[in-house]
């Protein structure tokens, strides 16, 4: 499903997701040391999907993020598994819905030979088909973005440029686009307003895994941006 650069093939997984010369600025600005990054994760290379990481986040994922059959070890033993499992996580962007990628996967699956069932194979479709397969989709979110440069994008820069640390008029950097749902969808869609996020902790949080952590810095500095923010008005 992915090119050696790791790149999704299935023919229209992009479609719809456009950048504008302004828009790479703005996420090249973000300023990531991907090397770090790199050596944190332990990985030589990423994919390459975009010029840089926040480049790639702007477009729908693919990852297989877990596989099981049979056994290894000391479960492992001497028969062929009946099944073999794999879960699919696609990450969506406002330009890509989470139904219409799932159906050109789905495509793409049959394309390449498999009968897809919705259940349980019958004995009559395992004699038949020699590629047979179950592949069905799971809770779906939509992804959410505001513009960086609408009204509450330009009262946030505003704010945060005024607090007090690490220094007065300090530009805070400007993430386009976050690479998880959070998820924002369910509060935008209840209330009705427009929405930003503002992170507070440190970039090696480890957040959702082990040692997650927050510097007592970030925790400083964030209890001010927040501040801020709060006593900042806010004039649509």
């Amino acid at each position: 499903m992915k090119d050696d650069e790791g790149r999704v093939l299935i023919p229209g997984f992009y479609d719809g997701v456009r950048l504008t010369e302004a828009d790479r600025v703005t996420l090249a600005d973000v300023g990531d040391d991907e090397a770090a990054l790199r050596a944190r994760i332990g990985i030589a290379s990423p994919e390459r999907v975009g010029a840089n990481y926040q480049e790639s986040l702007q477009y729908p994922s693919l990852n297989v993020r877990g596989m099981a059959a049979g056994g290894v070890g000391a479960v492992a033993t001497n028969v062929v598994p009946s099944h073999a499992v794999a879960e699919l996580d696609l990450r969506t962007t406002p330009e890509t819905d989470g139904r219409h990628l799932y159906a050109l996967v789905r495509a793409h699956i049959e394309s390449a030979g498999y009968h897809l069932v919705d259940g349980e194979p019958t004995d009559g479709e395992r004699a038949q088909f020699d590629k047979l397969a179950r592949f069905t989709l799971d809770s779906t979110q939509a992804a959410m973005r505001m513009p960086i440069d609408s009204v509450v994008g330009r009262w946030a820069n505003a704010a945060l440029r005024a607090r007090t640390a690490p220094q007065p008029g300090e530009a805070p950097v400007q993430i386009r686009m976050m690479g998880g749902t959070v998820p924002t969808d369910v509060l935008v869609e209840a209330l009705q307003l427009p929405f930003l996020l503002v992170p507070t902790v440190n970039d090696d949080n480890n957040q959702h895994a082990a040692n997650e952590n927050l510097r007592i810095g970030h925790f400083v500095t964030g209890t001010e941006t927040l501040y801020s923010l709060l006593t900042t008005p806010y004039r649509p």
